[in-house]
């Protein structure tokens, strides 16, 4: 009898919290997509602080997604100018995936403005 209840168990979760463990990913997946729509419209309108805030809202439910970081990491550092964060970010995305593209080239023009913004300071 102890068996046959071992069998319906994997590492102590059975199929239906299996099953509400994948509902809760896909409503964290619409969830994000919802807070990245946002992101954009106020990207649109050059709001982008709030733009940040809703991708900080994005990557909070769904923290595996790539782009949400590279586009923070974009905003960031060529319209705040704030470099160090963005570097920070665009880290977070090579850690996913450390041969993206895009996260090399928003790394090498973010190195480049912080050379130059470094430079500018003491020449």
């Amino acid at each position: 009898m102890k068996n046959k209840s071992l069998n319906h168990k994997i590492k102590g979760l059975d199929a239906s919290n299996l099953k509400n463990y994948g509902n809760l990913q896909k409503l964290n997946v619409q969830v994000s997509i919802g807070f990245f729509k946002e992101a954009l419209i106020n990207f649109k309108r050059e709001e982008f602080l709030s733009c940040i805030q809703a991708l900080n809202k994005a990557i909070k439910y769904n923290s595996s997604e790539i782009l949400f970081f590279l586009l923070k990491s974009f905003i960031l550092g060529a319209f705040l100018k704030k470099i160090e964060d963005a570097l920070k970010e665009i880290e977070k995305a090579l850690t996913f995936d450390p041969q993206c593209r895009p996260a090399i080239k928003i790394k090498k023009f973010l190195l480049k403005a912080q050379c130059k913004e470094f430079c500018s300071i003491y020449i």
